[in-house]
Parts: structure tokens; sequence; C-alpha cells
């Protein structure tokens, strides 16, 4: 029973990370971009 929690949480933690990396590959762009022109965010 405790190895499927293991796993659960696993899958669980791997989902978030993919479903929250688009934005922050997003954020990450305009940050870079807003840096480049020289403002401060």
């Amino acid at each position: 029973m405790t190895s499927y929690l293991v796993v659960t949480r696993i899958a669980i933690i791997l989902w978030i990370n993919l479903t929250v990396m688009p934005a922050a590959v997003a954020f990450d762009a305009i940050e870079a971009e807003l840096a480049r022109r020289g403002i401060e965010p």
C-alpha cells in the first residue's frame, strides 16, 4: 500500500511540474526581454 502512495505522489508532482513548466518558460522569456531592453522588472 505504501509503495502505491509513493508512486502516486511522484506522479502528482511530475504532472504539476509539467503543467507549470510552460508558464515558467514564458515568464523567464519575458524577464529576459525586459532585461535586454534595460527595464527592471
